[in-house]
């Protein structure tokens, strides 16, 4: 299994660039009152039919060519399994795929919550073609970042440029610290 929920974040949406994404959307949410942790990522990549969404859930399947298995999917489902939540995986062709992870937040198996600016940071320096809006919810607290707004603010400057990269990663760990992320 993964070893934290960045990881698992940062996994799955290598898979919506790879699919062709040009557009994601993440979310980590977490309700105290009703013990709930959220993990959800929509994009509009490629999409799946219906039997390459059976076939992507095993362990055993891979689209990829440089190795023979794929587990980014099959992890996320046990995850949220093992933490007495429930896993959504819908895609159609040409319309992109949606990925929900849900949570028992106080679960014993549930991992930790891992550094999220890294993980943020890594994708958007892997892919700063793709539109990344990413929000987190704590309670009544909130943080989003939008790589389309953050290309506006920059006038030119690349998303990906080495000084860009390290302030989004402290900026997003700031930001989950204020609104206490875990």
């Amino acid at each position: 299994m993964l070893a934290d929920i960045a990881s698992t974040m940062l996994d799955l949406a290598n898979n919506s660039v790879r699919a062709k994404a040009t557009s994601l959307r993440i979310r980590l949410v977490e309700e105290e009152d009703k013990n709930r942790f959220l993990l959800w990522i929509k994009d509009n990549g490629q999409g799946m039919d219906r039997k390459l969404l059976e076939k992507v859930q095993s362990p055993f399947f891979t689209t990829r060519t440089t190795r023979k298995i794929g587990l980014g999917i099959p992890f996320a489902k046990e995850l949220a399994q093992l933490c007495e939540g429930r896993f959504c995986l819908k895609s159609k062709p040409g319309q992109g795929t949606l990925i929900a992870i849900e949570m028992k937040a106080d679960h014993w198996d549930r991992p930790p919550l891992g550094d999220v600016g890294e993980a943020l940071s890594t994708l958007i320096q892997s892919a700063p073609e793709v539109e990344i809006r990413f929000g987190a919810k704590k309670n009544q607290k909130r943080f989003t970042l939008n790589t389309t707004k953050l290309k506006e603010l920059l006038d030119g400057v690349r998303l990906d440029s080495p000084d860009v990269i390290l302030w989004i990663k402290d900026y997003v760990r700031q930001e989950l610290t204020k609104i206490e992320m875990r």
